[in-house]
């Protein structure tokens, strides 16, 4: 016997979104040079040719020489396939780590024109969860959180769940 549903209206046609992708091309984007690993090539028209979204956010991989490598693949996506949507997380850095990242509202706005809509929170899970937490607290507090909220993007944290277990509390406020 089949099962039957209530509803009696078909689902919405909603948009398919592919949502964690990583594109890599070192012949024309080389890798950070103290990389822990070398991944196969993973090219657009594969990704392409056997997805059936329409939508695609393309992530910045820890092997990628910075934000560059995903901000072109958007670029070249956009121009190239403008029947679809693609956007872009990248990693987000404390001003203090004395990366090259700036975060001033011009260079947000050129961020958002280039398709960026998430910021990935990379933390060393080194020390016990309730350390990791507190600094999570600080950072979505912080200018994180200023960033995500006035860009109304979102944040991206892989976390031990001793972590998320401790910020369970913070979360729900």
């Amino acid at each position: 016997m089949a099962a039957t549903s209530g509803c009696k209206e078909p689902p919405p046609d909603l948009p398919i979104w592919d949502t964690h992708l990583h594109l890599l091309n070192s012949a024309r984007l080389p890798y950070r040079q103290n990389r822990t690993y070398t991944p196969a090539t993973a090219q657009p028209a594969d990704l392409l040719r056997k997805s059936p979204a329409t939508n695609f956010l393309i992530v910045q991989a820890s092997v990628e020489n910075g934000k560059e490598g995903v901000l072109t693949h958007v670029r070249d996506l956009q121009e190239e396939y403008p029947e679809r949507s693609f956007r872009a997380e990248i990693e987000y850095y404390e001003a203090s780590t004395g990366d090259d990242y700036t975060w001033s509202e011009a260079h947000l706005e050129a961020l958002h024109g280039a398709g960026v809509r998430c910021l990935r929170l990379t933390l060393s899970t080194d020390g016990g969860s309730h350390r990791i937490a507190a600094a999570v607290q600080r950072l979505l507090r912080g200018q994180l959180g200023e960033i995500a909220g006035r860009q109304a993007w979102a944040v991206s944290m892989q976390l031990p769940l001793q972590v998320w277990n401790a910020l369970s509390s913070f979360l729900e406020s």
